[in-house]
């Protein structure tokens, strides 16, 4: 039974730098896509923005919040 965890773009059920790196070149070096792309939603807004990205750089730099799964509609 697979459960999905917000951030863990590499799906190894981890949430590293890798995934950062994963991201990151999805966003701006035209990366392979994220499936499905809800676990980029690290700010939980209900889209994948710059602001999923600098969450996650301070979740995992700065000791900010954990990343949460999105309630959208």
């Amino acid at each position: 039974f697979w459960t999905w965890t917000v951030g863990d773009i590499d799906e190894d059920h981890e949430l590293t730098i890798s995934d950062l790196t994963t991201f990151v070149d999805f966003m701006f070096g035209g990366g392979d896509p994220i499936e499905p792309l809800f676990i980029a939603d690290i700010d939980n807004q209900c889209q994948v923005t710059i602001s999923d990205l600098t969450y996650f750089v301070d979740y995992l730099f700065g000791g900010g919040t954990a990343p949460q799964l999105p309630n959208c509609p």
